[in-house]
């Protein structure tokens, strides 16, 4: 019995021993073992947006101007912001011209402050709605030297008009005009509600052509 009870001691020991060596071994192994990463793609940031191009500002090559009159006031104003576009002539041929004028409506200007002001609201040219008018020339013809005339088909607020100019060659190198034509301001619907003013609207040109 005393020695039976000394090998079952020795037994425990021994089992007992080898499981703590077990456990010792499993633990280390599932410490050491590293969790695997996975790589997460970059997406690299857009390019930087382009600068826009700024607008390039209409420079009038001449004088554009209205007269305008009732028993009170009369008007002397011009338009200070217009360009040629789309502009094609034979050499020293005037009537082989074509084109147009396009008419910054916001640069609008009279002597008076306040009648500058009136004429850009809505009732007249009503600046904010309408900015460009358009001149469209067309059927040129020179009578003898320097004198001649052209169709100028007016567009603006909507409506149009084709209004017979008479002009004048000033100077030939470089090749300058000058003239003048009548516009109805009724067609465009320019202040309607001013009937103390005439519909008739008297508008002169001078200016450098193109070359």
């Amino acid at each position: 019995m005393k020695y039976f009870t000394i090998l079952l001691l020795v037994g425990s020991m021994f089992y007992f021993g080898c499981s703590s060596k077990t456990n010792v071994g499993s633990a280390t192994s599932s410490t050491s073992a590293a969790p695997s990463k996975t790589a997460t793609p970059v997406t690299p940031p857009p390019p930087p947006a382009k600068p826009e191009t700024p607008k390039r500002p209409m420079v009038a090559p001449g004088e554009i101007q209205f007269f305008a009159a009732n028993d009170r006031y009369s008007a002397e104003g011009t338009f200070k912001k217009w360009e040629f576009v789309d502009f094609a002539m034979d050499e020293n041929n005037i009537e082989s011209m074509q084109g147009k004028i396009l008419v910054d409506l916001t640069s609008i200007w009279e002597k008076s402050e306040k009648l500058t002001e009136h004429l850009k609201a809505w009732d007249y040219f009503d600046v904010a709605k309408y900015t460009t008018a358009t001149i469209e020339f067309r059927n040129v013809h020179v009578h003898g030297e320097s004198e001649g005339h052209a169709e100028l088909m007016l567009s603006m607020r909507g409506f149009e008009q084709v209004v017979d100019a008479q002009f004048q060659i000033v100077n030939k190198n470089p090749l300058v005009v000058s003239g003048e034509a009548i516009v109805d301001r009724s067609i465009f619907k320019i202040g309607e509600d001013n009937t103390d003013l005439a519909n008739e609207v008297r508008v002169t040109f001078h200016t450098a052509l193109p070359m």
